[in-house]
């Protein structure tokens, strides 16, 4: 499907881009329909380096690093209070990637190696701006998450007790 949609993009005509946005995995297709983000994700690439699963590879594997990266980022705002934050957060990246799971689903071209960025994204997001309550804090989860939900529809699953979370220390401060 990333390849259909880099070559409809390739054509330049937006209506045609549109209409296979909104049939995406519809219509002439023999795949389970999905939602469009993780599709999206590869066609920068493609139309730059040409359709190749090497390089959707290498998208995900780019994808891992930045979610390695929030994820540090995570843990040092997480264990704000302690000595040994950094330590904690070193082995939290190490464990991240070294778990067999995640690492098998790295080494394919699938959407939990995203999904497992946006839950990292939207946790360091609450984390680091949850004693801001404003119109900009909110919209900015918002955003993040409808593009969560464009990603997998399951997405709640993972972010109900960080939003939650974030919805109750709100309603703490009385904001």
């Amino acid at each position: 499907e990333t390849y259909r949609m880099t070559e409809v993009v390739k054509t330049g005509d937006l209506g045609k881009v549109w209409e296979k946005w909104q049939t995406m995995f519809i219509e002439d297709t023999n795949s389970f329909p999905r939602t469009p983000l993780f599709t999206l994700m590869s066609v920068p690439v493609f139309l730059i380096t040409g359709p190749n699963e090497n390089v959707a590879i290498g998208v995900n594997a780019f994808v891992l690093g930045l979610a390695s990266l929030l994820l540090y980022f995570f843990v040092i705002n997480l264990f704000s209070g302690v000595k040994l934050k950094r330590e904690i957060a070193v082995v939290s990246v190490l464990l991240f990637n070294l778990f067999p799971g995640y690492f098998g689903f790295a080494r394919l071209y699938m959407s939990e190696v995203l999904q497992t960025f946006f839950v990292i994204l939207i946790c360091l997001y609450i984390v680091l701006l949850k004693d801001k309550a404003n119109l900009k804090v909110w919209f900015g989860l918002g955003v993040l998450l409808a593009l969560a939900m464009l990603l997998r529809f399951i997405m709640p699953i993972y972010l109900f007790l960080p939003v939650c979370y974030f919805f109750f220390y709100q309603l703490k401060q009385k904001q």
